[in-house]
């Protein structure tokens, strides 16, 4: 139904989100970047969440991080999620270092970051067998 209506050009913010959300839990990470494409070029502009949710679905650390970073360009606030799932990225790319200059680097822009965004960068450093700098975070 929803994908009726995105061709239909029916589709609002909600139905494109939904798409997207579809297409990330179908590990269709290309598709989900046409879509947010998509959803860019009609007359809707993705908001924050809509981005999350495309990051989300990147299988690599550099493409979510790429995709996440056009937010401050579009005006989009960086939020607890976009922190979250970028962490989570770096970590499954086995990215412990860039996590940890990242939570720094969101920390002086003065980001509100959540106990999610700390932990999963202590578990990429504990995954890396690096325990001092996870200890250091802890």
């Amino acid at each position: 139904r929803v994908l009726r209506q995105v061709r239909d050009g029916q589709a609002d913010l909600v139905d494109f989100t939904k798409l997207l959300s579809a297409y990330g839990k179908t590990q269709k990470w290309f598709a989900t970047l046409h879509g947010l494409t998509a959803l860019a070029a009609s007359n809707l502009s993705p908001d924050t969440y809509a981005f999350n949710v495309a990051a989300a679905s990147c299988h690599d650390w550099s493409w979510t991080l790429q995709l996440l970073g056009v937010l401050p360009l579009k005006r989009l606030k960086v939020d607890n999620v976009s922190c979250g799932v970028m962490m989570s990225a770096l970590k499954k790319g086995s990215q412990a270092s860039r996590a940890c200059d990242l939570l720094t680097e969101l920390q002086k822009q003065s980001i509100q970051l959540g106990v999610q965004s700390y932990n999963i960068v202590i578990s990429a450093f504990a995954d890396e067998a690096r325990w001092p700098q996870a200890l250091q975070l802890a």
